[in-house]
This record gives C-alpha cells, structure tokens and sequence, in this order.
C-alpha cells in the first residue's frame, strides 16, 4: 500500500495510501501464476556488478505471504524469471496516474 520513488539524488518521494486496480492486480497474478511463483526459487542477493539493481518482492494472497529477493545478476533461471515479473510489475506502476504525477528523477547513479 506504499509507493516509494528514488529520485537518484539522495531524496524519496513517498505515496502511502497507494493501490492497485483490481485489473491490475489479476494481470499481476496471473503473471505470478504463470512464473510459478509458489514454486521453489534459487535466487541470490550476490552480485559482482556495480551497480546493480536489487529487487525486494512480497506476495500477499489469501493470507499467505512468499518474500524474495535478489539482483539482476540473473545468475539462474529463476533470477531471470523474476526479474521479468518485476519488470512487468514496475512497468504496470508506471503506466499509473499515481506515478506518472510523482516528481521526476532528478540525479543518476554511477
């Protein structure tokens, strides 16, 4: 229920009554579904890259909870897998009228 935006250059903007659509929320679980997302997953949070982007994903269904993490290593095929719902997740996010009115990024990492 919260959005965070890091605009790159040490400030965040915050929305904390954020939702999603319900139609939104059906094509994010069926792509959950079809990624196998109960399944056992091999992910890492190691990574030689510098930088490199880390994901923190939490599904809530039917008051179960699976938590994951990982980077874009993409060291295994789950790594991949995830990273592509998180991909098309983020992608979702963006597309809103939420964050499309949310301050732009205004720095860069290196």
């Amino acid at each position: 229920m919260k959005l965070v935006k890091d605009l790159q250059n040490g400030e965040v903007v915050e929305v904390s009554d954020f939702g999603l659509s319900e139609q939104e929320r059906g094509q994010i679980y069926k792509e959950m579904v079809l990624a196998n997302y109960l399944g056992e997953k091999e992910l890492s949070t190691e990574c030689n890259r510098k930088p490199a982007v880390s994901y923190d994903l939490t599904v809530q269904i039917n008051n179960g909870e699976r938590h994951y993490q990982w980077t874009e290593c993409q060291n295994t095929e789950d790594e991949g897998q995830m990273t592509e719902q998180a991909q098309a997740i983020i992608k979702i996010v963006q597309a809103g009228s939420i964050y499309k009115q949310m301050l732009v990024v205004k720095g860069h990492y290196e």
